[in-house]
């Protein structure tokens, strides 16, 4: 049966999820709703990333010391921080900076913990 009006009577349904809508938006959150986290203004830096991200994965955090321990013992000098680690199928690449470098030292260490080599990434007599 239909309303007098011509209507079936879908407009009173429309104006309840109106209603719906309207008074949803205006309701207060409930209790345990956890408010969202400010964002962060400062961008680590891509050293400080490599970092956070290397301590993600304790398998990864030995590769990257054997990394280190070669670049050392290849420089004679000392390793300053990680810049960036890659996976890859090869292995991970790690780019370290090296105390008194001008660029850079890369590193490939297979899964095994093997380093497959060490390499300055700048120009060989700006070491």
């Amino acid at each position: 049966m239909t309303a007098c009006n011509g209507s079936d009577g879908s407009d009173a349904a429309e104006t309840s999820k109106a209603e719906i809508a309207a008074e949803a938006a205006t309701e207060t959150p409930a209790e345990d709703t956890v408010p969202l986290p400010e964002i962060a203004e400062e961008i680590p830096s891509e050293t400080a990333a490599a970092e956070e991200t290397a301590g993600e994965n304790p398998g990864q955090d030995a590769l990257v010391e054997n990394c280190k321990s070669a670049v050392a013992k290849e420089t004679g000098s000392k390793v300053l921080g990680v810049d960036r680690v890659e996976q890859s199928e090869a292995g991970t690449g790690v780019s370290l900076t090296v105390e008194g470098a001008d660029a850079p030292w890369s590193c490939l260490v297979f899964d095994d913990g093997t380093v497959g080599g060490v390499m300055y990434t700048g120009n060989e007599g700006a070491r």
